[in-house]
């Protein structure tokens, strides 16, 4: 049984002591999955072609197997150089989504303040009246599992928010493809990222699932400081766009999640990519445009608001 304090003191090892636990983590992982025997054309990394994954990919690559495949999920929301440099690889695999952002958007809702709050308001305005899930978010249940105080407000507005954009543009992709191929991920998120992420890793008890999603997430321990430092030190060339970005952070150029604390990423695609900023602005949901509904929420657009986004 893992604690948040053998997380904590994990997360404290030197760079080698956590590449050594990353290598040992994937072949277990191998080893057990695959009945004693580590046979690398059963499983694959999923690759965003963000540092994370790129670490990952170059630890695997470099000290399992050189031919382990990658597989990268094309959903049309990425930064245009973070497609580009991931098809500079070999041995990728391209997979994509069923549905495109807008048809998402469209049916279940914007993503807004956070995939928790967004996923709370979801449930409750399509849950049944009088349900204990409704009343659960609703707070009359307690305060635990309800939706913040703040955005209770958001059950009531005339447009939809949902958490719902991630699981069809990326996660069911994914699932889709290891149903069809029987491969088994090899997935480089760090716990660090989210509290959410922290608590999946105590109930895993490790870095590897063997029940559920069987997946292994060797990169747990790491912090964002030890991805950079082992980029560094290996002299990995990773994406140009990482230079641009005023936070180290990729992920969908839509994403509202955090937009409200900060509009770093609204700010950055609007001087990178002005077509794609105006065209995440004119999405609808209800009748309601995104760009409505980032205001809504309390988020200042930087071309409204262009004096607070001077450098």
């Amino acid at each position: 049984m893992k604690t948040f304090k053998d997380l904590q003191e994990m997360q404290g090892w030197s760079l080698d002591q956590k590449v050594f636990h990353t290598i040992e983590v994937v072949e277990t992982f191998m080893s057990r999955t695959g009945g004693g025997k580590i046979d690398p054309l059963k499983f694959y990394v999923s690759f965003s072609g963000g540092v994370d994954s790129l670490v990952l990919l170059h630890i695997c690559r470099r000290f399992i197997d050189k031919d382990l495949l990658a597989v990268y999920c094309q959903t049309g929301q990425e930064w245009s150089e973070i497609s580009k440099f991931v098809k500079t690889f070999d041995n990728v695999e391209i997979i994509r989504p069923k549905y495109t952002a807008k048809q998402i958007v469209e049916k279940y809702g914007f993503p807004l303040v956070s995939k928790e709050v967004s996923q709370y308001v979801y449930e409750t305005r399509t849950a049944k009246e009088g349900s204990k899930l409704k009343e659960k978010r609703l707070g009359l249940l307690g305060n635990e599992f309800a939706i913040p105080k703040r955005w209770l407000y958001l059950v009531n507005t005339d447009f939809q928010i949902s958490h719902l954009c991630c699981h069809y543009l990326k996660k069911e992709p994914f699932h889709r493809y290891e149903k069809e191929t029987g491969r088994k991920p090899i997935i480089g998120i760090t716990a660090e990222e989210s509290l959410l992420r922290t608590t999946e890793w105590i109930k895993r008890g490790g870095c590897n699932s063997f029940s559920g999603r069987v997946a292994s997430y060797p990169m747990s321990i790491w912090k964002s400081q030890d991805v950079w430092d082992y980029i560094k030190r290996e002299n990995i060339q990773y994406c140009s766009i990482y230079d641009k970005l005023l936070r180290k952070q990729t992920g969908c150029v839509m994403c509202g999640f955090g937009a409200h604390l900060s509009n770093d990423k609204l700010k950055a695609l609007l001087q990178i990519h002005p077509k794609m900023y105006d065209w995440a602005m004119k999405l609808e949901n209800n009748g309601v445009t995104y760009r409505k509904a980032l205001k809504r929420v309390g988020v200042e657009l930087p071309d409204e608001y262009p004096d607070l986004f001077n450098d």
